[in-house]
């Protein structure tokens, strides 16, 4: 996944993020974080989860926002 592309379109990353992850807070999402590992420490804190199950499910929550403009709009 590439994070750049989550980051340039984070408002809708950040509403699907907010639904899924209801214990994080929300001003942890007012900006996209500088790294993806960032967001999988605080999701795997906030939700009881290893780290390697908090990136699994970022990767496949946030799958979409990490594809090129063109295929996001075939897709969604």
């Amino acid at each position: 996944m590439q994070w750049t592309r989550v980051a340039q379109n984070w408002n809708s990353a950040r509403q699907r993020l907010q639904a899924h992850f209801t214990e994080l807070a929300p001003e942890t999402l007012d900006q996209p974080p500088a790294r993806m590992e960032t967001l999988v420490a605080q999701v795997a804190a906030c939700h009881d989860l290893t780290v390697f199950e908090a990136r699994d499910a970022l990767e496949a929550l946030l799958f979409t926002d990490s594809l090129p403009c063109e295929i996001r709009r075939r897709v969604g």
